[in-house]
């Protein structure tokens, strides 16, 4: 595909974004004659929305010309350092923050500022976007190569800790590398070996989505699946008796009937009981 091309689909995938209502005519139309693909309003007005959320605007054109996602290669880096002495289970730390359920005072502080402005001089070709971040917790930095015109490579780096009487205390960082080489992993890895701060947790996984829809009991279904996350959704709406999704990683399972509440729109399935 041309890149003139390309960027005229990315425009009309930002134009459906914004007023997150059905396409008109005229822009279905236009996007059909763009990818080649016989896309129905309300398939456009669902993905193009999604895009802000879950996928970049990049993956979201590949869907729109391959009708499918590509693949996505996620890394999570999670770094904290004990006080001396200090023996704790690292899943249960890791869940302790990342969910919220408190914080422990065996955790050191972290020199943030000082990770930063490391991170700021060792990642050559990389952006920070300073439009998120502004809560002093998160911040994104996006590659500025990317290896094609769809994929998105970038990291998010997350800050949890506890408030004390005088400032906050970072004591876990988490670096969520989207898309990256082992060689840019390596740069953050070493980014935090140069405050002695050791990799506790380290996980790998590959996501996918495609999507299609089916006839099932006579009511059409259109379902999306990705390995570790699903969305869902029913077109025809509620409907008793709807076959339920094998939320495994493989194909959707047409066999197990649930009730129409398991079809939500985000998150993971809760199938009712049927």
């Amino acid at each position: 595909m041309e890149t003139r091309q390309l960027e005229q689909v990315k425009e009309l995938i930002n134009r459906i974004a914004d007023y997150y209502d059905l396409p008109d005519d005229e822009e279905v139309e236009e996007m059909r004659r763009l990818t080649g693909v016989a896309w129905e309003a309300e398939d456009l007005q669902m993905l193009c929305c999604e895009y802000w959320s879950h996928h970049s605007l990049e993956e979201t054109a590949f869907m729109m010309l391959h009708e499918h996602y590509p693949p996505v290669h996620e890394v999570d880096l999670v770094f904290w350092r004990c006080k001396p002495g200090a023996d704790l289970d690292d899943q249960a730390v890791y869940e302790k923050y990342r969910l919220g359920k408190g914080n422990l005072k065996a955790l050191e502080a972290l020199p943030l500022e000082e990770i930063l402005q490391k991170i700021r001089e060792e990642c050559f070709g990389w952006e920070e976007d300073t439009e998120v971040g502004r809560d002093g917790r998160s911040w994104r930095f996006d590659c500025l190569e990317q290896a094609d015109d769809w994929t998105d490579t970038h990291f998010w780096l997350f800050a949890y800790g506890r408030e004390t009487e005088v400032q906050r205390e970072h004591q876990m960082l988490q670096f969520s590398c989207h898309n990256m080489s082992e060689e840019q992993i390596q740069v953050l890895l070493r980014c935090m070996e140069h405050v002695s701060c050791p990799l506790h947790i380290r996980t790998k996984k590959t996501l996918w989505m495609r999507i299609s829809c089916r006839q099932i009991q006579g009511v059409e279904v259109c379902y999306a699946g990705r390995t570790g996350f699903w969305d869902e959704w029913n077109r025809a709406g509620r409907a008793n008796g709807a076959a339920g999704l094998h939320a495994g990683g493989e194909e959707p399972n047409a066999l197990g009937a649930c009730a129409a509440g398991a079809f939500e729109r985000k998150g993971e399935i809760r199938a009712a009981a049927g």
